[in-house]
């Protein structure tokens, strides 16, 4: 179910608005805060490997993840 979500999701990056860019990353969040972030980024690797049509916004998603993550840790 999650990793269907999360192809949605993924398509809607690809529409390069900053404005949906930023609903899909709160609804990850959300995601990640109930079932844990091993799954939505689970989900968004298998989208990467299964469907080239998000290809690119998976590895968007994890570019942004990682730059978030790192910024966090510094701080």
């Amino acid at each position: 179910m999650i990793v269907g979500l999360t192809n949605a999701l993924l398509t809607v990056l690809n529409e390069n608005s900053e404005d949906l860019t930023r609903r899909v990353f709160n609804i990850w969040e959300k995601i990640s805060r109930d079932y844990g972030r091993i799954w939505v980024d689970g989900a968004v690797w298998v989208n990467i490997l299964k469907s080239p049509k998000v290809r690119l916004a998976g590895f968007k998603y994890f570019t942004k993840l990682f730059r978030d993550r790192d910024r966090a840790a510094q701080s």
